[in-house]
């Protein structure tokens, strides 16, 4: 009998050990703990719905869809500043045909114009401080347009090179990525 072998000093045997042995003695594992390939399984099944949910879910166009709504927040605080300027002064700051980012040094007519009128100057929440910050066109007497670069290309506000398209090419530091626009009222 093979439990004598395991247990040699033991001559009997009670039913209760038996019934143990038979159960859980050599051979037999105990039903406690998960196998090694249930653990595989379970980990590529939860792999596979993470990567699921990582595609449906889309974190990088979550992310540009936000800041394009900065953006067209930004831009439209910008346009109520330039809009109370024009009504204390009766024009819009800068020279006709002032092609500048708004918080270009080089160009500072119309950020200092603006900081009367906003407590802070937004810049692009991606791109402040590049050649695609916000940008600002006084290209007509009591005219002028906003221009910002939207990451999301199926936005219904999209347009392709908006500067370009309105002739803004001649600006200097000209970027033809700018494809949002904000006309004055």
């Amino acid at each position: 009998m093979k439990y004598k072998r395991l247990f040699p000093g033991i001559r009997k045997w009670s039913c209760a050990q038996i019934s143990f042995f038979a159960e859980y003695g050599e051979g037999k594992r105990s039903q406690a703990g998960f196998t090694f390939t249930e653990l595989i399984i379970v980990i590529a099944v939860s792999m596979i719905l993470l990567t699921l949910g990582i595609t449906l879910l889309n974190p990088a166009f979550q992310l540009n869809r936000g800041n394009d709504a900065r953006r067209k927040a930004d831009l439209k605080s910008i346009q109520s500043g330039l809009e109370r300027y024009y009504a204390d002064t009766g024009d819009y700051p800068g020279v006709v045909d002032l092609c500048a980012q708004i918080s270009n040094v080089a160009n500072p007519q119309v950020k200092q114009a603006l900081q009367n009128y906003l407590q802070i100057i937004p810049q692009d929440p991606k791109y402040a401080g590049t050649t695609k910050d916000y940008y600002y066109w006084h290209f007509a007497q009591r005219q002028y347009r906003l221009y910002g670069v939207l990451d999301n290309t199926a936005d219904t506000d999209f347009v392709f090179q908006a500067l370009n398209a309105d002739g803004g090419s001649l600006c200097t530091g000209y970027d033809s990525s700018y494809n949002y626009r904000l006309v004055n009222p």
